[in-house]
């Protein structure tokens, strides 16, 4: 799973649009964080092995917050442009093979508190050891 939330990472910090549009893509988010930025949620491994592979499909969420100014729009903007640099794109992971990626969710929660909120589930198979 390692693998796989270090090439989305450095996949999207290389995405000079939408680095533009966000301050940060965080692991664990500081008190300092200014917004907008983007974090990694809930990430789940399912196992889908078989008679010679072992593998699992892999589910992560990415999330987006923002006190934009302009409510939700701002925070689809970004979501789209998540969408944009990663639907079915390959990535590159160091010690396992990933056979695709797809996005199979995008989200936004409306202004609460002046924080808007939304989220971009991912799913991939990855093999491993490979």
């Amino acid at each position: 799973m390692f693998d796989l939330q270090q090439a989305i990472y450095q996949h999207l910090s290389a995405n000079s649009t939408l680095m533009s549009s966000v301050t940060d893509i965080y692991d664990a988010i500081p008190q300092s964080a200014v917004y907008p930025y983007i974090s990694f949620g809930t990430s789940t491994t399912k196992p889908q092995d078989t008679e010679c592979t072992r593998a699992s499909e892999e589910t992560i969420q990415l999330d987006v917050w923002s006190n934009y100014q302009d409510g939700i729009s701002g925070i689809k903007k970004i979501i789209r442009l998540v969408e944009d640099a990663l639907h079915h794109v390959e990535l590159s992971l160091d010690n396992d093979v990933m056979a695709g990626i797809k996005v199979t969710l995008s989200k936004v929660v409306p202004d609460t508190e002046g924080i808007s909120h939304g989220s971009i589930q991912l799913k991939a198979l990855v093999e491993h050891g490979g």
